[in-house]
């Protein structure tokens, strides 16, 4: 609807019809940066009022409401205001009522209250590294089934993202700014793990053991097997990681530190299948970096 404030202490009043439940996002075109409004009910109860040149409401009752123009600076000039019925809320506010999104979609949503919250689930899956955006500057929780959960915020709306158990994870947007705003949500797959996180996804290695590979966030481990002999002396060394050696029981060996050498030697209690638990030395990475592992017999 075309409108004109005829003068500086003109007035102009508009009605629509709402549906309880129904979001409407009512604006004044062409956007100024400066433009009064007031929302009221059919009994002149003020719902809100800006002079943001937008407001966005949720109706509580089905009913008549009423968009009040206030005097302002943009008098005598042609302005249109449009009223667009949303529907009901976009997203769901727990992991139960989510919105499943599947990973590199893109998911759009809008934050219309202060108390809105729009969660949205993505599975996961512990052998891949994700890249999550989420802007404008989006404030996020997370709920998952019981698995940890690796988040590292990279700068202002993105963050590394990984899990170590298959399953869905939410993700919670809530407000972070003066409501209302538009948020674009995506994660997308980084990178794969070279190596499996736990000694039954372990790669298997022949001794004498030179191994390589990529810690691709802090919380990334990467484990090796191998077969040992029992009362046998062996030395360990690696770069860039530290090391637990388990003996085929899962208990932990106890590593002898040589400082000369930065080697760690131990005796194999039992023979069996040993496995090398290989972490970064530093937990906040924000890059990949290499590591190499060595294992031979003294």
């Amino acid at each position: 609807m075309a409108v004109r404030l005829h003068g500086p202490n003109d007035v102009d009043v508009f009605s629509f019809f709402a549906t309880a439940g129904h979001i409407y996002d009512i604006r004044f075109h062409p956007a100024v940066y400066e433009r009064r409004f007031r929302l009221t009910d059919a009994d002149g109860k003020t719902l809100a009022e800006t002079q943001w040149n937008r407001i966005v409401h949720e109706a509580a009752s089905t009913g008549t409401y009423y968009v009040h123009l206030l005097p302002n600076s943009s008098w005598g000039s042609d302005i249109e205001v449009r009223v667009d019925d949303l529907g009901t809320d976009d997203h769901g506010a727990t992991p139960q009522t989510a919105t499943l999104a599947a990973v590199g979609e893109t998911v759009t949503g809008l934050i219309h209250k202060e108390t809105d919250l729009d969660a949205i689930s993505v599975p996961l899956d512990p052998d891949v590294f994700y890249l999550l955006s989420c802007t404008r500057e989006c404030t996020l929780t997370t709920r998952t089934s019981g698995a940890r959960l690796y988040m590292l915020k990279i700068e202002e709306g993105m963050w590394h993202v990984h899990t170590s158990a298959s399953g869905l994870v939410t993700f919670i947007v809530s407000s972070s700014f003066n409501p209302p705003y538009d948020f674009t949500f995506k994660l997308d797959q980084a990178s794969t793990d070279d190596h499996g996180d736990d000694a039954e996804h372990a790669t298997p290695q022949a001794v004498p053991v030179n191994a390589a590979g990529v810690f691709e966030l802090g919380s990334d481990v990467d484990v090796l097997s191998f077969e040992l002999e029992a009362s046998r002396t062996y030395v360990a060394s690696g770069d860039r990681t530290t090391i637990r050696i388990l003996d085929p029981l899962g208990a932990q060996v106890a590593l002898a530190y040589e400082w000369e050498t930065g080697d760690h030697t131990f005796t194999a209690p039992s023979s069996g299948t040993y496995v090398a638990e290989l972490e970064s030395q530093r937990p906040y990475l924000q890059r990949e970096v290499a590591w190499s592992f060595s294992l031979r017999e003294q």
